[in-house]
C-alpha cells in the first residue's frame, strides 16, 4: 500500500477501469473516476471481467505517515482462464506463498527483490524472492522492485546480480539485464533451469552455465499477455 502514488493513479484515471486495492486505501483514491473500485482484505477475492483477483497476506505495512496504521497491505493471485499470475507485492520473506501452490500452475510470479539493506524487515533480498517464487510453484518470475529509485544501502545493480547468481546463472554475460521486462523462469527444483529474456520476446536459458534458446518460453509469454488482453482493452490501457 505505501506505494500508492497519486499523480501515477490519477493518469489511470477512467470510467472503464477497474481497481482493485487493499483495505482502507479507497480514500486516496478519486473513486467516482473510475468504473469501480474493490477494497480486499486477507483471502477476499473479486472479478473482474475473465480475472479473478484474490488478495493474500504477505510481510510489510500499509501506513503512509505514522498516524494512519489502520491501511492494509495485500499480495495478489490473479487467474484469469488457465493462467495465474501472482503479484507480491511488497513482502519480506513469508511462508504465505507456500498456500498458494495447488494442482494449478502458477505461470508467472512477479516479485520484489530491492530495499533489503538494512530493511530486511520488510523487503525479501534477491535469493528470498527466488524461494518464495518457488514456494508459489511459478514457472516464470519477474523481478521488480530495483533499479529504480535509490531506497536503501545496497549497490544500484547489486540485486539483479545476486538473483542471477542465485539462479545458477553466475559468469554468462547478461547485458539485457537491465528492466522489469527481463524474467527468470524455473522449470524442476530438482534440475534447475533458468530463463532469462524480455517478456514476449525470444528467451535466453541458462542451463547449468550452457546457453540456448527457448521457443517455449517466450510462446508462453506471449499465451500470459494474450489471456490478459481483454483486460487492457477494458481498462484502456
Amino acid at each position: 500500500m505505501d506505494h500508492l502514488d497519486r499523480p501515477s493513479l490519477r493518469r489511470l484515471e477512467n470510467h472503464a477501469t477497474t481497481v482493485v486495492t487493499a483495505q482502507g486505501t479507497s480514500d486516496l483514491l478519486r473513486v467516482k473516476r473510475y468504473r469501480s473500485v474493490h477494497e480486499l482484505r486477507w483471502d477476499g477475492t473479486c472479478q473482474v471481467g475473465p480475472a479473478k483477483v484474490r488478495a493474500f497476506e504477505v510481510k510489510h505495512w500499509g501506513a503512509r505517515t505514522r498516524t494512519d496504521v489502520h491501511r492494509g497491505y495485500n499480495g495478489y493471485l490473479i487467474e484469469a482462464g488457465r493462467y495465474r499470475i501472482v503479484f507480491g507485492g511488497d513482502t519480506a520473506y513469508t511462508d504465505a506463498f507456500r498456500r498458494i501452490r495447488s494442482s494449478k500452475p502458477v505461470d508467472l510470479a512477479i516479485m520484489p527483490i530491492g530495499a533489503y539493506d538494512p530493511w530486511i524487515h520488510a523487503h525479501c533480498n534477491p535469493e528470498q524472492a527466488l524461494a518464495m517464487a518457488n514456494h508459489a510453484g511459478a514457472e516464470f518470475v519477474l523481478p521488480v522492485h530495483h533499479q529504480t529509485f535509490k531506497l536503501s544501502n545496497e549497490p544500484y545493480r547489486e540485486p539483479i546480480e545476486r538473483l542471477l547468481r542465485a539462479s545458477g546463472s553466475a559468469g554468462i554475460a547478461s547485458p539485457s539485464v537491465k528492466s522489469a521486462t527481463n524474467f527468470i523462469s524455473r522449470s524442476d527444483s530438482a534440475c534447475p533451469r533458468w530463463t532469462l529474456g524480455p517478456v514476449s520476446k525470444m528467451c535466453a536459458i541458462f542451463r547449468h552455465g550452457n546457453f540456448t534458446q527457448s521457443r517455449r518460453a517466450a510462446k508462453i509469454s506471449r499465451r500470459i499477455l494474450c489471456a490478459f488482453a481483454p483486460l487492457r482493452e477494458k481498462w484502456g490501457s
